[in-house]
């Protein structure tokens, strides 16, 4: 081999080992989503059953992609939702890969965004890893998680492309069409859509950009004249379609205007709220109370956003600095401009600010981070790069310090994010379970889900639409049977009778390994044709599985907890009342398996019972199993 092949395979293998750090995040979450994803819907994933009833029945018409949830025009998720209905009807965690390819594409964008800007920044490899860090930062395990939370990614993706355009080098009407294009689909995709026509204004008429003044304002009138028509049609005819459970319980009439009242109400707390929105992703996984942090970070970015618009206005090279420096100003700025609308809707629902840092929001809140990551770049390399003296020296020695910080915080969110993701997948489940029972069992003998949405759930299953199908009747013999359960795993504790003819059953019961709670209990009885059939779904409460880790047996002494210790607070404790009437008359046993979602299978609990509904006794039965299992 000679000199220079050899000379080439060491600096593309040095090339690819930079790199490659930037690589692991998105590979990370991609293995997370595979892991933790669930194909059962949940919640807001229900705004589309009209639009899947519609296309079932054939009567779906082109206009009722035209969908309008409170303020939101939500046409190109509506067609998302009518598209990945024809490839693979019923799989809704296709929405979830769309939420993952437009978080892949946005990092694509700010690459190109700081190419084109900041072509000389150093070391970009680290750069770009710290940035990889906050995009893809599980904090934001909720949207990952969550289908219809693909739509909250749509606003972001459309502004950042519309940047990258704005700043590419094609002809000038070339990028005004195509920026056109963009903006409109960002209008009708969410609400925070609207924010890419005054964000763009400043790159407009104060960048290089459009190098050309003459050019620059025919431009600035073109996109103000087509701003006005496409918010005149915007605001046209926006009635709420949603159901009054997706849309804060209001009808369908226009509600707009009630939310700008509530927020013009106290400007004080708005303004909190936006700081809150803002800091929600570095304000997480602290040992400060979250409304606390996250208010505290976006205090902070907030002033460090602002010291670098000073440069703007001052300093002989301001021109240069402002093209180079804008674009990623308007970049972070987004977040607490999303915040303020966010605060427009949430406030008047919710009254408070319990609303700002939720999960679902912090897709918007990282990109004041990297935005205030590669200001901060830019600004400690012109700074120790300079020959200057005094204070200006002396702060960029503070700005290692700093980034340690930012990348400490992001790291530990990475850790806090990637257990919640767990927890929040295993909340997921067991609604899931709860779900997939409605026809089998009485709907009052049933725990969960979290939300009412049942009667959507069964409306769902009768068009084909969840995978798996509800059972039509309440036999066991419907799932596989796995060995048995040991003792310390899942057990059937304890039975007892209750006044007015109720019966109170409970144990532990975990599943998967014993990594977290059973998806599901249920609970069942032997007919007289020895069929076991289940009768009621109960479900394991308690906290988030992790933190048995996180918290010893030290850190929980002389703290009120729910049970007597450890043990007991994280064991997967369950509990059910069911009637005597959910029984047939006369004895039969009584027993209650684990169910396991995604499996669809069952495995037995330790621990079974007579119960006679009618005289209202109960007999512990040991089985020959249990007895092996004691010894």
């Amino acid at each position: 081999m000679s000199l220079l092949s050899r000379d080439f395979l060491r600096r593309t293998g040095a090339s690819c080992l930079r790199w490659l750090p930037a690589i692991v995040p998105p590979l990370l979450i991609f293995i997370w989503m595979r892991k933790y994803l669930v194909n059962a819907p949940f919640m807001d994933d229900f705004v589309w059953l009209p639009l899947y009833q519609k296309l079932h029945d054939g009567t779906f018409k082109w206009g009722d992609l035209m969908f309008v949830q409170m303020e939101h025009r939500l046409t190109v998720p509506a067609f998302l939702a009518w598209t990945c209905y024809y490839l693979k009807p019923g799989q809704i965690t296709l929405h979830n890969w769309i939420s993952f390819a437009q978080l892949c594409l946005i990092g694509c964008n700010l690459l190109f965004i700081l190419r084109r800007t900041m072509p000389g920044l150093r070391p970009r490899w680290l750069l770009i890893t710290v940035g990889s860090l906050a995009l893809f930062s599980p904090t934001q395990y909720s949207t990952l998680l969550w289908s219809d939370c693909f739509s909250s990614y749509l606003a972001p993706f459309f502004i950042t492309s519309a940047i990258a355009v704005l700043l590419s080098g094609v002809h000038v009407w070339i990028r005004f069409a195509i920026c056109v294009v963009l903006a409109v689909l960002s209008t009708i995709s969410y609400g925070s859509g609207l924010l890419v026509w005054p964000l763009l204004v400043p790159l407009i008429l104060w960048t290089d950009a459009i190098p050309d003044r003459r050019q620059r304002l025919v431009f600035f009138a073109a996109w103000l004249l087509t701003c006005m028509v496409t918010m005149k049609l915007y605001f046209l005819h926006l009635e709420n379609q949603a159901l009054p459970l997706f849309s804060y319980e209001q009808g369908g009439g226009k509600t707009f205007g009630v939310h700008l009242r509530e927020f013009m109400v106290d400007p004080w707390l708005d303004l909190k709220f936006i700081l809150i929105f803002g800091g929600a992703m570095l304000g997480r996984a602290t040992y400060a109370p979250i409304l606390s942090a996250t208010l505290v970070a976006g205090f902070a970015l907030v002033i460090a956003l602002v010291a670098c618009c000073v440069p703007l206005f001052v300093g002989k090279d301001r021109a240069a600095v402002r093209t180079q420096t804008l674009p990623w100003i308007i970049i972070g700025l987004y977040s607490f401009a999303m915040g303020g609308m966010v605060a427009m809707s949430r406030i008047y629902a919710a009254a408070g600010l319990m609303g700002a840092p939720l999960s679902r929001y912090t897709i918007h809140s990282i990109f004041i981070v990297i935005a205030m990551l590669v200001l901060g770049f830019f600004w400690w390399q012109r700074i120790t790069a300079a020959e200057l003296g005094g204070w200006r020296k002396k702060l960029s020695a503070v700005a290692p310090v700093v980034f340690g910080l930012l990348l400490m915080q992001l790291l530990v969110g990475w850790i806090y994010g990637a257990q919640m993701m767990d927890a929040w997948s295993s909340s997921r489940l067991r609604d899931a379970t709860s779900q997939l029972f409605q026809k089998a069992v009485s709907r009052s003998s049933i725990q969960g889900p979290l939300m009412k949405t049942q009667d959507l759930a069964v409306q769902m299953d009768d068009i084909g639409l969840l995978h798996p199908a509800m059972p039509r009747d309440n036999r066991l013999v419907h799932f596989l049977e796995r060995p048995q359960n040991k003792a310390g795993s899942a057990k059937l504790e304890n039975m007892e009778t209750l006044p007015q003819g109720r019966f109170l059953t409970g144990g532990i019961a975990f599943g998967h390994g014993q990594s977290s709670p059973a998806d599901g209990i249920l609970l069942c009885y032997k007919n007289d044709e020895n069929d076991w059939r289940i009768f009621a779904v109960a479900q394991v409460k308690q906290p988030p599985v992790f933190m048995r880790d996180a918290m010893s047996y030290a850190d929980m002494q002389f703290l009120h907890v729910p049970r007597p210790g450890l043990k007991q607070t994280f064991y997967g404790q369950w509990g059910i009342e069911f009637k005597s009437g959910d029984l047939p008359k006369g004895p039969h046993e009584v027993a209650a398996w684990t169910f396991d979602y995604k499996g669809q299978s069952v495995a037995r609990m330790v621990g079974t019972f007579r119960v006679d509904g009618e005289r209202m006794t109960i007999e512990k039965i040991e089985t020959a199993e249990e007895k092996t299992i004691r010894k």
